[in-house]
């Protein structure tokens, strides 16, 4: 689906990682799909920083994903709206 929100946090800390496919092994057919795939650490945003911005008003989908890393945090969502005409 194509990413619809940008984000702003508010308070607090979020790490973004991308999951990434581990490479082939010959006991492929014996490992289940979560020990196929590995996270791949991008950064960590804190307070005032925007995320998610890139990807909705490109309309395309997200390339990473986000894990609230604080309790307590608190963020800001506003939904974009890009028309192709």
């Amino acid at each position: 689906d194509p990413a619809e929100d940008m984000h702003i946090i508010r308070k607090g800390e979020f790490e973004f990682f991308k999951i990434i496919k581990k490479a082939k092994t010959s006991r492929e057919n014996c490992i289940n799909i979560k020990e196929k795939l590995k996270k791949s650490k991008i950064a960590n945003y804190g307070v005032g920083e925007i995320f998610g911005e890139e990807d909705s008003m490109k309309g395309t989908p997200r390339v990473s994903t986000s894990k609230c890393i604080q309790n307590g945090s608190i963020i800001l969502s506003i939904t974009v709206n890009v028309s192709n005409s």
